[in-house]
């Protein structure tokens, strides 16, 4: 049978065995008219009063919204709260919009445009955290585990403060969305590389889509709870970018609607672990580089037989990317169990080792075959991944070695939180 994947900015057809089994989640609706729902959302929130009475008039405002990472409708979310804030009496004059990077590259001019839409960008204000920037940060206080937070001080001198987001599982926070808007959003890489520490990523709770007990997402709430929002603003989506949710309101109260709803749609039972996974990473933006390809990877991982083959189908533009500490961590080591046990052992954190100590592991336990027109093979090599023609090439290989196998396809990648059932 012929399978469709997202690749890139667009999709890719492969040819699998019949019997394969494509893994996805329950179908969520799209939305008719999202900017109502959200407008609604606005108006009718969860756990606080609508914004409009939250909010006073001349108030200066700051409005945390993702980077370009992240497949969130910044460009038609924002608009609809400027609007909603003007129709207040908080002017445009008042509102800035705070580019959560995390440890990200800054965004250019053009995709800044592009990200929160060109007529709300030459209205308002517009910033981007940079978590590298000491001067622009405040110390908050300390997490019960005792990271020491610091915020960006754009956030923190707002009268007012919102945060955005798009709510999607995460592979070791739990869920995206709600208090990941704050740390590691607006915080200093001080206070991320405690946050994303190995032995907290390491974590067995520190997986898809658990918070409660995940030491990872609860500091994250921690920190977010010692320099709250006003009012929170999420949406799910489907894996079309069509936002299928609305959920609005204190940080807390909204996040976890948001997670209950997206849980309910995500989760995906699979009754035995396959040989060979093929999965993406979604797609255009989340697959624009290897660091976000991991999540793909990590997703095909919970439900691959160890010693399996993954084949990940990721466009990466960026490449590894050049940006960050990301290559230069992959090219320390030459073998990804070494990888792993260095990363895995490192009592000082250092800035993107996070992700490289889970992809180490990923690559370490299975073969792991990635199809891109965006990495060279050394540059794969490097990555302890082996390239790829294609989807196919790899699959026809996979199983000519195993002599046969049970085939998973994860069309839809780390949307989807797959997971083996329970045997009777």
């Amino acid at each position: 049978m012929m399978i469709r994947l997202p690749y890139g900015r667009g999709c890719i057809e492969a040819r699998v065995p019949d019997t394969a089994v494509v893994v996805s989640g329950r179908k969520a609706h799209p939305l008719p008219d999202p900017e109502g729902a959200l407008l609604q959302g606005l108006r009718a929130p969860t756990g606080c009063p609508p914004l409009a009475r939250c909010v006073r008039p001349g108030m200066s405002v700051v409005i945390v919204h993702t980077d370009a990472t992240r497949a969130t409708p910044n460009s038609m979310v924002l608009p609809v709260i400027v609007d909603e804030l003007n129709r207040a009496g908080v002017p445009d004059s008042r509102i800035t919009l705070l580019n959560a990077t995390g440890a990200h590259r800054a965004q250019t001019e053009g995709e800044m445009r592009a990200l929160v839409g060109g007529p709300l960008f030459a209205r308002v204000r517009c910033v981007q955290h940079d978590a590298c920037d000491a001067a622009a940060h405040a110390a908050c206080g300390a997490t019960p585990g005792g990271n020491r937070v610091e915020l960006d001080r754009a956030y923190l001198d707002a009268q007012f403060r919102i945060v955005t987001g798009f709510i999607e599982p995460h592979f070791f926070a739990g869920y995206s969305g709600g208090p990941k808007a704050i740390l590691p959003g607006i915080a200093s890489l001080g206070s991320i590389t405690a946050n994303h520490a190995a032995h907290l990523v390491s974590h067995q709770d520190a997986t898809w889509g658990v918070t409660e007990g995940n030491p990872v997402w609860e500091e994250m709430a921690a920190a977010a709870r010692l320099a709250p929002p006003d009012f929170c603003v999420n949406v799910s989506l489907d894996p079309d970018a069509r936002v299928t949710g609305v959920f609005a309101g204190e940080l807390f109260a909204a996040h976890a609607a948001g997670c209950a709803f997206v849980r309910e749609h995500a989760m995906a039972g699979v009754d035995e672990a396959f040989d060979v996974t093929i999965a993406t990473n979604s797609g255009y933006p989340l697959d624009q580089n290897l660091y976000q390809a991991v999540k793909g990877m990590s997703a095909a991982a919970r439900v691959t037989r160890p010693g399996g083959t993954i084949i990940i189908a990721a466009a990466c533009e960026e490449g590894l990317p050049s940006h960050g500490n990301y290559a230069a961590l992959l090219g320390r080591y030459p073998a990804a169990r070494d990888a792993h046990a260095a990363l895995g052992g490192l009592s000082d954190t250092m800035p993107d080792q996070w992700q490289a100590l889970i992809h180490a592991r990923i690559a370490a336990d299975f073969d792991v075959r990635i199809f891109t027109g965006g990495l060279d093979d050394a540059s794969a090599s490097r990555a302890w991944l082996i390239r790829t023609p294609s989807v196919e090439k790899a699959l026809a290989d996979a199983l000519d070695v195993m002599k046969g196998g049970r085939v998973g396809i994860l069309p839809d990648g780390p949307l989807v939180i797959p997971f083996l059932k329970p045997r009777n």
